[in-house]
């Protein structure tokens, strides 16, 4: 009986571990399947991930070059506001900035269009945006050029295709880039560019008239004026009128920044010395500052700045004459030189990017 009762519950338990081999040889295939979906739902994300990476990188080289595009066919066209006729010439300016885009690529295939306008640029951007060119210049609103480029439909070549993004029915994307570029009469000479030499209102005021090399003038000699006394010697902000400082001063430019509205020392003075040290840059081009009064051989006075004008240096004589000859430079670009001047007078700032 024993041996029979020891029988039968050792094949019921038999039965048990069998059932339990069952059961986990289920689990097993219940979790092979269970990894299986795993392992495919991550490969989509590995997937979707690579995608994103090289499209994602294809498009910011895309809007890179398209920005470089838009950044330097806005400076074309701010650069020809003022040139080469006084402006600001809006039209001028748009169709310069157009032209220029031309010479750009994007995906090694060259672009063909852009939208730009021209206007005014509040510095403080108050208020904000490109504004209407009706409205007046001045020192916080300056002429500017905007510039949009994209890869659109129907701009440059359409979209910027996908690779890996296919997959997922993203076949393009549009990328689009802006500039605003902005130049300005100068307000300012900073550290360095300006001859210690002013020049009178009165000839600034017609420095169309001498702007090129058959019609120079001479500086220095009261014979040779075109209108009344064109200009004399300054020594900038300090009243030191000898020969060693006018003469660091031709050598090293203004030591301090010098802005419209500042008032600065007019100094007579014919020593043959400086002269010369003028002669030695004959064929350059220089800042000059603009004064509000008509000079005389004896001038010792303060006087307002109130501009600035760019000349080309054709050559100073000392000896009996003591002069400089030159002539005005109709959109000279001075460096170190900044703000908005009130007048134009031929010398502007840098183009700017300010978007």
């Amino acid at each position: 009986m024993c041996l029979g009762t020891l029988e039968k519950g050792e094949g019921k338990i038999m039965k048990r571990k069998l059932g339990r081999g069952k059961e986990r040889g289920l689990l097993r295939r219940d979790e092979s399947g269970q990894v299986l979906v795993i392992v495919a739902l991550a490969a989509v994300v590995l997937i979707g991930m690579v995608a994103l990476a090289v499209d994602l990188s294809h498009g910011l080289v895309v809007r890179h070059e398209l920005q470089s595009a838009a950044d330097a066919s806005a400076l074309a066209g701010a650069v020809s506001l003022f040139t080469p006729t006084p402006g600001p010439n809006w039209a001028r300016a748009e169709g310069a900035a157009s032209s220029f885009i031309t010479q750009n690529k994007s995906d090694g295939q060259s672009l063909s269009n852009c939208q730009v306008q021209s206007g005014v640029w509040n510095r403080s951007q108050s208020p904000a945006g490109l504004q209407s060119n009706g409205i007046p210049l001045d020192a916080q609103n300056v002429a500017a050029v905007r510039v949009q480029v994209g890869r659109a439909p129907g701009q440059n070549g359409g979209s910027v295709p996908t690779f890996f993004a296919r997959i997922f029915g993203f076949n393009s994307f549009p990328v689009q880039a802006n500039a605003v570029a902005v130049v300005s009469p100068i307000g300012s000479a900073l550290p360095g560019p300006l001859l210690p030499v002013a020049i009178s209102r009165e000839l600034a005021d017609r420095y169309k008239n001498y702007k090129d090399p058959a019609h120079t003038f001479l500086i220095g000699s009261p014979y040779h004026y075109p209108n009344s006394l064109a200009g004399q010697w300054t020594s900038l902000l300090i009243d030191s009128n000898n020969v060693p400082t006018i003469r660091d001063l031709i050598q090293n430019g203004n030591p301090t920044q010098i802005n419209v509205g500042d008032q600065i020392w007019i100094q007579p003075g014919t020593k043959t010395s400086l002269y010369a040290s003028v002669n030695s840059m004959a064929g350059q081009d220089v800042l000059l500052s603009v004064v509000d009064i008509v000079i005389q051989d004896t001038t010792h006075a303060r006087a307002t700045v109130v501009g600035f004008v760019g000349f080309h240096i054709v050559r100073a004589t000392g000896g009996s004459s003591k002069t400089i000859e030159g002539y005005f430079v109709d959109g000279f670009t001075a460096p170190n030189s900044g703000g908005s001047g009130p007048i134009y007078y031929g010398a502007l700032t840098p183009p700017t990017l300010v978007q």
